[in-house]
Formats: C-alpha cells, structure tokens, sequence
C-alpha cells in the first residue's frame, strides 16, 4: 500500500484500510455492505490520513493506512475473530454497477488530451479546472492545505479533502492524476447510492430502501417542465435551463444529487460522507456501539474538511438527535455513544476555523430568498406530501428519527438562511432531498406493490414526474459540445513548462478562468478569474492584471511582474494579441525560452537593483 504500484497499489488503498476498520464493528457483512462500507470508509479517509502525517511529510498517508490495516488484522487473528460475507439481494448491486457504467462512460469523455489539444464539456470549464488545478498543484507542491494555484502564496481554506484526495492518491501509487479523478468519480456516484440504500434499510424495508435510494440518485424534480415551456425550436443551452438562469425560480441552482456525478465538484465528496456519516451514526446507535460510533466521528471530522456547508446542518441533526435519545436512553453510555463522534467533529471544526478567510463572515446572512416557495414546488414538490406521510408512519425507529431531525434543520436554514456572495443557499435543498426521498421510498414502495390500480397509477405518477430531467442532465453532459482548453502546439509547450522549470515557478497567461499551466503543468498562474479569488480570500486584482496586458512600456510590464513575483510569461493564442507582446521582445528584461508552433515563453530576467554609493 505505501508503495508507488501504480492501478494495483490504487486498487489496495481505496478498499483494505476500509475493510480493516469494518472488521472492527461488524463480524458479518452482506456483500452490499462489505463493498459500500469499505470503499466509502478507505475513499474518505485517505486525506484524513494525509492531515495526520502533514506534520512530518504528506506522503506517510499510505505507510499509516498500511500499519493501520496490519494492526488490525494481526489483533484480530489474535483474538481469533472471524469475518463471514453473507447474501444480499443482487437489485441494489446491479444498480450501483449501472450509476459506476454510466458515470464513468461520461467522465471519460472530458479534461482529455486529443489531437487538437486538451479538451472538456462546455460546463465543465470552470469549478472543475479549478478543482482539478487544485489537485495537480498538489501532485507538485504537497501542502496541508493544499496550494491555491490561482493565487500564489495563498492556500484553499475550506472544502479541500477531494483535492488532497485526488492528488495524493495520484502521488501515492503513480497514477496519473486525471485517472484518478475519472476513476473515483464514478465510484463516489455508485457509493452515494449504496449509502442511501443502506441507510434507509436500517429504517425501514428491502423495498422500501431499494425504492427510496434510487428516488434519491434518480429524482431532480419538475425542472424538465421547463424546457418544454422554453422551447422554441432552437438548441437550447440545457444546462443553463435546468440549473441557471431562470428568472424569479431562484436562478433555478437547485442542484439534484446526480448532477454530481456528470458535473463532479467537492459537493460530490461532501454529499458522499453526509450520507455516510448519517448511516454510521445510526449504526452505532441500533448497535449500541462504541467502535462504530469512532468511526463515523472519523467521517464527520472528514465531512467538516470535504464540504463545510454539507457539515453544518448534519452536526446541528446529530447534536438534536442526541439530546432526544440521552434523554431517552438515561445511560452514561449513550452520552459517550453519542457525543463521540460529535466532538471527533468538533475538533475538526476547530482546525477548520483557523483556516478560515478574513471574509467568511460574508458569505451567510439571516433572510429568506424570494424566490424559495417556487423552486421548493419545482424541486420537491411531488414527493412532499408522501415525504410527510412517510415520517408518519415510520416514527417510531431510531433512525427514521435522526432522519426527521436532519429534514428539520435543512428546512429551517433554507428558510432562513441566504448566502448572496455564493448563491449557495438552494444546497439546504439539495440535502433535503435525502430524507424525503427515502420517506417518499417508503409510501411508494408500498404503493406499487399495491393491489390497487390507483395506488399503483400515482406512484408510477409521481416517479415518472421526478426523473426526466435526470436523464435529459445525463444526455447533456454526454453529449456536451467539447471545448479547447489547449491547443496542441500550446500542451506541448506547458509540458516543457513542467519539465524545464521550477516546481516555485509563477507563470503568467492571460487572467481568465479557463487558465491552463495549472490544471496540465501543476504550476501557479500570477492571477485568474476573480470569482473564487474574491470567494476564497476576498481578494480582487482583476484591473491590475488587464492593465498588464494592455501595457506596452517593456519596464513598466516588468515592474508589475516582478511585483506579482512572475517567472515566466505565456504567450498562446489568447495572449498573441495583446500589447504586452510588444514590451516582451526587450532583451533587456525578458529572455524568450521557448518559440514553437506560434508558441513563446519569455523568463522574467531578475535585474539586481541598483544601489547607492557613498
């Protein structure tokens, strides 16, 4: 497991360290839960494992897994514990085959290396750049937390386990990064759906489990109503109809769980241990174990680092759940089954908040977005009523509650709650949608067994209105128009950038978003665009670096890139027709290093200043 073995070594890590831990707090396993719990377990917590060994060197994660894992089994052929893989139905296995098929066929198909360069899906040119440049950045340069690459001397202070993750592993076993990220993409997807299922299971029946996780994977809503009422015979920009810009529908950014799989981000990660870390927990309590309490404090602490807005309404669920159940329990034990986990997270809370930017305090405010009735109606609105009428029928289980909890404080937050800077506040929906698909699962799994045709009729109703926008989603990513990230001639000249310069090295390309030395060379750019610059660290140089590109004075250019600390300066297509082109042909101050296939890279020549004499 520590060494680099490339796919075999890849394959160790994301299931033995998982298994390990598994073998601690259960001694008999289904095959759905041998395969759910010990790939979520070893998927979340390799960062936690990179975190712990940060002090003395980021890449000890996979020597601590591996003497982790050995500790285990030797404590266990010491004890003489068994373990025994019993049956399980084989509906809920095929279907988290199909989401991995599915998911991967369409991961594969961007951030890929062509003929005409590096190329991606239309909409997946921003958040992902950013995030995978995060992760390459690390490949390079390993830093608890990870490198900003768009903003040199700054780090990503929150949401920065998927880039740790991606980028470790690559590190770990040789991979080549963009593997890995095709790879664990596709198995979050198929884990969130057995997450839910099992989770479910432990609060209701088989088929009400296996009805409410599919309702929870395959449900967006009624937004596909919105394309028929939008068509007027030209292509439309599905993307932008079903998620953006849809005036007076809260922009219409309700984001349904499978647009993470064709769209994948930290929320992806961050929705993966929120299900997790519920299923654990509930686990531990019909167990009444304290092994199993542990490690969902493990994947709660995991959670905090994934996705922080993910995490504030699961701890608020858990810390009400528990309230309720120490006061029905009356036991110390319960206390300590309970609060565990709470302060394993609490703790992770803690380092969070000394990561936190000077401008976290603006990016959530009490209100209410105006628009929130309708998009409700539009997200949810099928499945309220048999959401209701499932938290009925099913209170009287442990779990069921925690899930009711956890519906409460997403009601209530995205009630009152907005987050303007970020348009964040529609993921209060998002996590909403987990229990009341899984109640709804229960009302309409009974339903379609029914012997009554108009039982049967709603429910197939209310299915066939939730899904289609899931499948026009899946359509659209497969078939996004690709787009050029990097020409041919212009990938080639970054690779020269990653073998001929210095891991420190600071390029500058023009500042936009689609910045490309990054995500394919692991190298900070001088700056780009300023919408997670400003939401990061509240910083704005948008006007400093246009005013660059438009100067053409050769010293005055090379005061400014001093300034910003550039070592090199690339000049692709995008930056071929801008003034500063003129001011780097000075000899005086730029030393052209590369010129191939239109392609030029200038060094920033570092004069010593000149110093007085008396």
């Amino acid at each position: 497991m520590a060494l680099p073995a490339g796919l075999p070594g890849l394959a160790l890590l994301l299931f033995l360290p998982g298994f390990s831990l598994l073998t601690l707090f259960k001694k008999e396993a289904t095959l759905v839960e041998l395969i759910s719990i010990s790939l979520t377990l070893s998927v979340l917590l390799f960062p936690m494992a990179v975190l712990i060994t940060s002090p003395l060197s980021t890449n000890y994660a996979p020597a601590l897994l591996g003497l982790m894992t050995s500790a285990i089994a030797l404590c266990q052929w010491a004890r003489g514990t068994g373990f025994k893989v019993g049956p399980s139905k084989a509906m809920p296995l095929l279907v988290g085959a199909a989401i991995f098929g599915i998911v991967l066929f369409v991961s594969l198909k961007t951030f890929r290396l062509t003929d005409a360069g590096m190329v991606h899906g239309f909409t997946h040119g921003m958040d992902l750049n950013f995030h995978l440049s995060i992760a390459r950045r690390f490949t390079v340069m390993p830093h608890v937390p990870p490198e900003d690459p768009y903003l040199p001397g700054h780090f990503i202070p929150y949401n920065w386990f998927m880039h740790v993750l991606f980028g470790g592993l690559s590190v770990a076993t040789g991979v080549e990064m963009l593997a890995v990220f095709k790879l664990l993409v596709p198995i979050a997807s198929a884990l969130i759906f057995l997450d839910a299922y099992l989770l479910a299971k432990l609060a209701f029946n088989e088929a009400a489990a296996l009805a409410g996780s599919l309702l929870y994977v395959l449900g967006s809503g009624l937004s596909w109503l919105l394309v028929l009422f939008s068509w007027n015979g030209a292509r439309l920009d599905l993307f932008k109809c079903l998620v953006y810009e849809r005036p007076g529908i809260m922009n219409m950014k309700y984001d349904a769980t499978a647009l993470y799989f064709f769209l994948p981000q930290t929320q992806l990660f961050g929705l993966l241990c929120m299900v997790f870390g519920l299923y654990l927990f509930a686990l531990a309590v019909k167990d009444r174990s304290i092994i199993a309490s542990a490690v969902s404090g493990l994947v709660l602490a995991s959670l905090v680092f994934f996705h922080l807005i993910n995490a504030f309404p699961v701890f608020i669920a858990l810390g009400l759940f528990s309230l309720y159940f120490i006061f029905k329990e009356r036991k110390f034990r319960a206390a300590v089954l309970l609060f565990l986990p709470l302060l394993m997270g609490g703790v992770a809370v803690l380092y969070q908040y000394t990561l936190f930017p000077a401008n976290s305090g603006s990016q959530i405010a009490i209100g209410q977005h105006k628009d929130l009735p309708v998009t409700v109606l539009l997200a949810l609105g099928p499945l309220l009523p048999f959401g209701a009428y499932g938290l009925y029928r099913s209170l009287t289980n442990d779990t069921a509650k925690l899930l009711a909890s956890f519906a409460l404080v997403n009601v209530v937050s995205v009630t009152v709650l907005i987050m303007d800077l970020t348009g964040n506040t529609y993921r209060f929906l998002t996590y909403l949608y987990l229990p009341l698909s899984l109640f709804s699962g229960l009302v309409l799994s009974g339903w379609l067994a029914s012997q009554k045709a108009h039982k049967m009729a709603t429910a197939l109703a209310v299915i066939a209105l939730m899904v289609p926008s899931t499948f026009l989603i899946a359509d659209f990513y497969n078939n996004n128009t690709p787009v050029t990230l990097a020409t041919a001639p212009e990938v080639k000249a970054i690779r020269w950038i990653e073998h001929a310069t210095p891991p420190d090295a600071v390029i500058y390309e023009k500042p936009t978003y689609f910045v490309k030395s990054p995500v394919l060379a692991g190298r900070d750019v001088a700056y780009s665009g300023q919408a997670y610059t400003k939401q990061y660290h509240g910083v704005v140089y948008q006007d400093h670096m246009d005013r660059i590109m438009n100067a053409t004075h050769p010293e005055s250019v090379w005061n400014a890139m001093r300034g910003d600390r550039v070592d090199y300066v690339f000049v692709g297509r995008r930056e071929a027709d801008f003034p500063f082109v003129k001011a780097l042909a000075d000899p005086e101050f730029y030393e052209k290093v590369y010129d191939e296939d239109g392609v030029r890279i200038y060094k920033v020549i570092k004069k010593c200043p000149i110093q007085a004499i008396s």
